[in-house]
Order: C-alpha cells, then structure tokens, then sequence
C-alpha cells in the first residue's frame, strides 16, 4: 500500500465519490456513527484495501468489515482499529449487526469454471438473470402466513418498488419488517391474520426510509438531467450567438451576402476586437432560447423586453469561436455551392436548428 502521505494526495475515482455519498446517506439518525448494514462486493483486494481505507478516513470508527481469502478483519467499536479473525467471526459479526459495512471480494474463478461439486452452472443472483428471474417468480406463488403482509412504496423520483412486510409477534404489537436482523429474535405469531387496514400505519414510515435510502440515487437522476438541459442551452446559445453577431452586422450594412465570405469576415472582426477589449456584447439571439434560459451556463444571458430576445453582455473569446464554429457546421451541411450559399439562409438554416435542439428532450 502506499505511504499515508501519497496515498492520501490521490484523487478519489468517481466511482469511489458515489460510493462515499451512498454510504452518507444511510446514516442511521437514531444511533450516530452508525449507518444501515450494506455489503459490498469487488473482485481484487487492492481494490478492497482502497474502499476500506477510504471508508476509514472518512469517519475512523465507522464499523466496516473484511471477508476474503486472507481472512476477516472487523473495526473495534472502543479503539477504531481493524482486528484480524476468522471469516466465520465476521460472518456472525454481521448477523448480530456489529458489522455496518462489509467489503468482501470475490473470486471470478468461482464463476467463469464453477466448483467441482456443484457444477459449472454457476449464476450470479441478480435482477435481470434469467434463472434468478424465474426463482423470484416462483416464490411469488407461495403464500406467506395470515400474520404476514406485504408492503410496497415508491421511493420520491424513482420508478421501482421499495419492499417491507408487517408481522405479528407473538405477545407483542406489529412489527415494520426491512431486514433480516429484525428477524433474529421474531416468533411469528401464526393465529393472528392481519388486513390491509393493519397495514397503513406502516406505509408512511416505509416510505420515509424508501426516500432517505434513493435521495442520492434521485438527486444523481436530477443532476443527469440538470446537466442535459444545460448542453442543449449552450449548443443553442452557441447557434443563437452566431445568429445575433451576424444579424447585427446585416443591420449596419456589413455583412456580406456571402455566408462564407461573411463568416471569414466576422472571425476577424472578433480578432479585432478582441485585442482591444475582453468581450464583445451580442444582442437579437433568438427569442426561442427563452425555454432554456434558466439553465446553467457559463455566460451572462439577459433577456432584452423590447424586441424579445436575448443578449449576451460581454461574451467571452470561447464563445464567440464556438458560435462562429457552429454555424459552420450548418453551412457545411447544406448542399449548396459556396460560392452561391448566402448569408440570409444560412441564418435560417441555424434558426431551425436552433429550435431543434431546444424541442430534443
């Protein structure tokens, strides 16, 4: 492993920033420090070594656990230090919930030849995998007991179902079932039968832990859209720029007729100009920009009330070069001679194109 000092100067992967933020958001409010038991798988134990480390820096006595072919360590919860034992241990620690986290890495060996006295026919156990489908499917016919219900919620934002179920014990109230170390000391209490309506009181607190557990699953969904919206406001800011500076120049008499010629023309004008100032201010982009003006980008936008357009105020040299780029690349795709392509339908031509972008999505 590498010394602290180096170690601790490499970046974190993104990867590992995800995982980071997922594990922060099943903190368990009630008991500090803690957060809701997860297991997670990796192949090579370099990779564990890193996960394990990372987790530990992060908060020292978070209680995280090992499980490989080396053995297992576990996180003493007086000292924050790792102790070496016998995987078994580490299994039972997690079973009496003393393990929060458990790192545990896998052979691909295991699954790519399979094991001499089950077969070769190994599956991964996941959603999607035909046999792993279809054993899901046939559980779905046996009926649980009458003092057991099944309970679903949506979590905020998502299109999957969050699963718990309510459960009678013997001698003691319902119970709000969500993992298996509820279960380590439930007797089930099989004369009751309960109905949906035992059920409801549950269905907001299932719901309460569906959202706490995907808020950063949902908020990555918003954040992925805030994003896409933002390339379509640039790529059309980028066309609606172009459109503006040679629009102002047809309104003072010098643009040329000619789209290339007009083109050669404003790129070095925006040298001129840039030699003697920072920017340049461009007015009459499009009015359409309007359904992307409260998106993010790196350019000040304003509205203008009077012909209702936009303006940019003091746009930047890597704006003006991508507008003039863009509208190249409309040129270049029509099929018109470049000596008889003018300028008046090219500026259409990048309208439409502009409002194309702008209805994607």
């Amino acid at each position: 492993m590498l010394a602290g000092s180096l170690y601790d100067a490499m970046p974190v992967s993104s990867k590992t920033q995800v995982l980071l933020g997922y594990v922060e958001s099943r903190r368990d409010q009630t008991r500090p420090g803690r957060v809701a038991q997860m297991v997670i798988f990796t192949q090579f134990w370099d990779t564990l070594e890193d996960l394990v480390r990372r987790l530990r820096q992060a908060e020292s006595k978070l209680l995280v656990g090992t499980y490989s072919g080396r053995g297992g360590q576990y996180t003493d919860p007086h000292t924050g230090k790792l102790v070496g034992t016998e995987r078994d241990e580490i299994k039972q620690r997690f079973l009496r919930g003393e393990i929060d986290i458990l790192a545990l890495t896998i052979d691909r060996t295991i699954y790519d030849d399979g094991v001499a006295s089950l077969g070769p026919q190994l599956r991964f156990a996941t959603y999607g995998e035909p046999v792993f489908d279809a054993i899901l499917a046939l559980s779905e016919d046996w009926p649980p007991p009458g003092c057991v219900r099944r309970i679903a919620v949506t979590p905020q934002g998502l299109d999957l179902q969050y699963v718990a179920f309510v459960a009678n014990d013997l001698g003691t109230e319902l119970h709000l079932i969500t993992d298996l170390a509820t279960l380590a000391a439930f007797d089930l209490d099989e004369t009751v039968t309960l109905s949906e309506a035992d059920t409801l009181p549950f269905i907001a607190q299932l719901q309460v832990l569906a959202d706490a557990e995907y808020r950063l699953t949902g908020h990555v969904m918003g954040v992925e859209s805030d994003n896409e919206r933002s390339g379509r406001a640039q790529a059309a800011l980028a066309l609606g720029t172009a459109f503006g500076f040679i629009k102002g120049r047809q309104k003072t008499g010098l643009a040329d007729e000619n789209f290339w010629k007009e083109l050669d023309a404003c790129r070095n004008r925006i040298a001129e100009r840039l030699t003697q100032v920072g920017g340049i201010s461009v007015d009459r982009v499009p009015v359409i920009y309007e359904q992307v003006a409260t998106a993010f980008v790196p350019f000040d936008v304003k509205r203008k009330i009077s012909d209702e357009s936009f303006w940019v105020d003091n746009a930047p040299p890597p704006l003006l070069n991508a507008a003039l780029d863009a509208a190249a690349r409309v040129g270049d795709g029509i099929k018109k001679k470049k000596s008889a392509l003018s300028t008046d339908f090219v500026l259409s031509k990048i309208a439409t194109e502009m409002k194309r972008i702008l209805m994607t999505g």
